[in-house]
């Protein structure tokens, strides 16, 4: 996905998914507050309206398919459901003590995003993994700090927490990056999946 400032993350949702979303930052905005966030890098996009045009076959590494993907998202705007997503990515080169806090950050305005659609439709199994790829060694620390439990399942005393952020990936190569994504597309959409 583009930074935030050209597409906030929550455009991508429908209409009224998008419209309860939009009713949050207002009120938060009316309190004088404002959500501040950076997008994950990658989403995971599954049953999204034909009228897409998004290739449903596996792509390649041409400088046509990376040209598709830079923009993949434009045909996305508006139209994912609350429950289309069902996990995200973050990709950081190197982690260092503090940067590894933007990610806690990211990952917990991703879920707490998710889990108020989930209060609106009704639906409080509503959930998006968040999953982090990191180019360089990741240390103890680093995993520790990651595995922080998403803030608004400490406020619901009937909800089991769950970590921020499901797995940290330390990846060395696109066989490794591609071994990876293609293992979190069969744990969240099935065996065989091209989506």
């Amino acid at each position: 996905l583009p930074n935030a400032t050209r597409l906030p993350f929550r455009n991508l949702y429908e209409p009224v998914a998008r419209t309860y979303l939009d009713e949050l930052f207002k009120s938060l905005n009316d309190r004088g507050m404002d959500m501040q966030m950076s997008n994950p890098d990658f989403i995971c996009v599954a049953d999204v309206a034909d009228e897409s045009g998004l290739p449903l076959e596996p792509i390649n590494a041409s400088e046509q398919s990376v040209r598709m993907l830079d923009t993949a998202y434009e045909r996305l705007i508006g139209k994912c459901r609350a429950d289309a997503i069902p996990f995200v990515i973050t990709v950081k080169t190197s982690i260092r003590p503090d940067r590894r806090y933007q990610i806690v950050h990211e990952a917990n305005v991703v879920k707490s995003l998710v889990a108020h659609l989930g209060g609106r439709f009704w639906k409080r199994d509503l959930y998006t993994a968040f999953y982090a790829m990191i180019a360089s060694d990741v240390s103890t620390a680093d995993r520790n700090a990651l595995h922080n439990p998403a803030t608004h399942t400490l406020v619901q005393v009937n909800w089991t927490p769950v970590p921020l952020v499901g797995e940290v990936y330390q990846i060395s190569s696109v066989a490794n990056v591609q071994a990876t994504v293609r293992a979190l597309l069969e744990r969240h959409i099935g065996a065989g999946s091209t989506s």
